[in-house]
């Protein structure tokens, strides 16, 4: 999977697509890589999985995907110190992650 995923993408991409996927075990990159269908690469849902630390449903939709994007987003200005969704929502940090990854926490090491 790992040698599919880099002939598909430039070198400058592998670091990224290699950590994603030591953050996710075979099952779930089999399943992400899968989703190129649903309208993302392969590197993105991996990207996604390995921030969220999440396995996406059989039933993943689009707009669930937005809001994982969005969460990966919100969890990148948390760290700089900024909180952007939740100021627009009027919603805490870890209430809108949780919301919109179902639960987990990205920043959750477990």
């Amino acid at each position: 999977m790992i040698d599919t995923l880099m002939r598909a993408n430039q070198y400058s991409e592998h670091a990224r697509l290699v950590k994603a996927l030591a953050l996710t075990d075979a099952l779930d990159a089999a399943e992400i890589g899968s989703r190129a269908a649903d309208g993302m690469n392969q590197e993105q849902w991996c990207l996604i999985a390995a921030a969220c630390r999440i396995k996406p449903p059989s039933n993943e939709t689009r707009l669930k995907c937005v809001d994982l994007l969005k969460a990966r987003e919100a969890a990148r200005e948390k760290l700089r110190g900024r909180d952007p969704f939740a100021e627009m929502k009027g919603l805490r940090y870890d209430a809108y992650i949780r919301r919109a990854t179902g639960g987990l926490d990205p920043g959750d090491p477990s």
